[in-house]
């Protein structure tokens, strides 16, 4: 059976269609591609309630940088999960809008 990993670097979403592959891999690729990052460096941290944790270091800096990863559907889902900046799920809309109604 042919396993097939798409992935949309600026989109950052990626369908997903391969049953062995587990969801921490699949955040390890994404974050990679994402980032414009070698895969190399990407490190799994854990996998809790479906939901993987990945960091990497920032070689210009030594910067850690941490993301967090989900399937919903055939799509993958990421997070940032820094310390001082946790971020959205990217499957949120960035802005919402309201009407306000004046006198």
């Amino acid at each position: 059976m042919n396993k097939l990993l798409l992935l949309f670097p600026l989109v950052f979403i990626a369908p997903v269609q391969a049953s062995e592959v587990t969801v921490g891999q699949v955040c390890k690729a994404a974050s990679a591609a994402m980032f414009g990052r070698d895969h190399k460096i990407m490190q799994l941290d854990k996998v809790e309630s479906d939901i993987a944790y990945v960091h990497y270091i920032r070689q210009n800096d030594g910067t850690r940088w941490a993301i967090k990863c989900k399937f919903i559907g055939d799509q993958v889902m990421w997070a940032s999960d820094n310390p001082n900046s946790t971020g959205r799920w990217r499957d949120d809309p960035a802005v919402r809008h309201q009407k306000v109604v004046g006198p």
